[in-house]
């Protein structure tokens, strides 16, 4: 009986614990500026235009490029590996914790309905369970993930590795009263390492074929319908490929998932603005992997996005953040 006393009162005292820590490691991430889920939810933002998707838009899209061609503020949402079912999320803190923007630049290209291109991390967002809607996706997304997520700490000790250096950069961030992310604009790409990085490596074998994932369909649908429903302007785009890497020979079956794009952009009376005609698509030198530009190729992309949208809205638009 004795011993049955001690286990228990080591299970509360550990269980104690550990919600300690849980509430702990929650306050730190959530300060932490450079994830920009955290950023968003708590820096009471006020942009012209979000640029939202996955690697190729949060590499490839500079804000303050776009903005100094249309007197815009805007910032770039978008994340690594993040499929729809993330950028679903994304939107839904930002509108529920920001003002509402003009603007959604969604990225949408076949590799963002196939899921050997993008993942879902769940621990990007386990802070953030409490929330309806991120908990009934990240339960669909990551079950196994979402099955331990009640106990005390796991929802941060599932995944330790990616949480422990944003909560302790969080706490860095807290008492140096940070205010603004490393990459201020929402551009994750250093300047420094990549503006003349030689061409690396193709994504794609030869011959690839785009898998269709009609689960991604579905998010990327919410994702319209909730900016809609907004009064959002939705303009999805895609980022220039070089056309050495774009031939039939390669990927054989991408017109027509661009076809199936454009169904879905003319069904939803959205705009689908592609770049295969760009400068910037006629030499390797422009890239430094099969999706990414370099960083002056970025500046001179985000330009041309500039331009376009000049072209296509008339004027400059007044920055809300001066």
């Amino acid at each position: 009986m004795n011993n049955l006393i001690r286990i228990a009162l080591a299970g509360s005292i550990s269980g104690v614990i550990l919600f300690g820590v849980e509430k702990l490691v929650t306050h730190y991430l959530k300060e932490n500026k450079n994830s920009k889920t955290s950023y968003v939810v708590a820096a009471n933002l006020s942009y012209d235009a979000l640029f939202l998707g996955h690697c190729m838009p949060a590499f490839t899209v500079s804000p303050n490029a776009f903005d100094s061609v249309t007197g815009m503020n805007s910032f770039n949402l978008a994340q690594l590996e993040a499929s729809y079912a993330e950028n679903l999320i994304m939107l839904h803190l930002y509108l529920m914790n920001n003002p509402t923007p003009e603007y959604l630049f969604l990225s949408a290209t076949p590799e963002s309905f196939d899921r050997n291109f993008n993942d879902f991390h769940a621990y990007r967002y386990a802070q953030f369970l409490d929330d309806t809607l991120v908990r009934s996706i990240v339960e669909l997304e990551d079950p196994e993930f979402y099955r331990w997520s009640f106990l005390p700490y796991m929802k941060f000790g599932f995944y330790n590795s990616e949480i422990s250096f944003n909560a302790l950069q969080g706490w860095k961030h807290k008492r140096n009263n940070r205010s603004k992310p490393y990459f201020t604009d929402g551009l994750e790409l250093p300047k420094d390492e990549l503006g003349n990085r030689p061409f690396e490596k193709l994504s794609y074998a030869k011959a690839y074929q785009f898998t269709w994932d009609e689960t991604l369909a579905e998010y990327f649908d919410r994702i319209v319908k909730m900016a809609q429903d907004h009064g959002i302007t939705i303009i999805l785009f895609e980022t220039p490929l070089n056309k050495e890497l774009s031939n039939p020979d390669m990927l054989p079956n991408r017109k027509e998932y661009l076809s199936r794009i454009d169904s879905i952009a003319d069904k939803n009376k959205l705009r689908f603005w592609r770049f295969d005609e760009s400068e910037l698509t006629e030499s390797l030198e422009n890239y430094y992997s099969t999706l990414n530009l370099k960083y002056p190729a970025v500046l001179r992309f985000s330009k041309e996005l500039g331009e376009r949208f000049k072209e296509e809205y008339g004027g400059d638009r007044t920055k809300r953040n001066e």
